[in-house]
């Protein structure tokens, strides 16, 4: 269970960098990543779908986790083809913290806290 731990730790960090290429590409028009990657689960994605224990994928936490995750790739997708279509008001409007990014960031992440806290006691 210690490299599930482990592995949730080094996702939230990586979650947390959207924010700043979200940003980037509202204020400068430049995307790191396709669209098409971008809405390709990704990183966790690829932790979650093939590497975490059968005991995680059968609990209840593996069907929530996937169902964040996707809705986290979808708002980034959202992001920043606005972002990349000069719509840059309603991108950062999504980026606020009430805003839809802002709020399944946010979710995302104390749902990994979560998740770390259960698997980690």
């Amino acid at each position: 269970m210690k490299k599930i731990i482990d592995d949730i730790c080094e996702h939230i960090g990586r979650h947390g960098l959207w924010r700043g290429k979200l940003l980037r590409a509202i204020n400068e028009g430049i995307l790191e990543e396709s669209l098409d990657e971008i809405k390709q689960t990704k990183h966790i994605g690829e932790w979650a779908y093939n590497i975490v224990p059968e005991e995680f994928r059968k609990s209840e936490h593996y069907s929530e986790l996937i169902d964040i995750h996707n809705r986290f790739h979808e708002t980034v997708a959202k992001v920043a083809e606005l972002a990349i279509s000069g719509k840059k008001e309603k991108a950062l409007k999504m980026m606020e913290s009430h805003g839809e990014f802002g709020i399944v960031s946010r979710e995302l992440t104390n749902f990994l806290v979560k998740i770390r806290k259960l698997y980690c006691s």
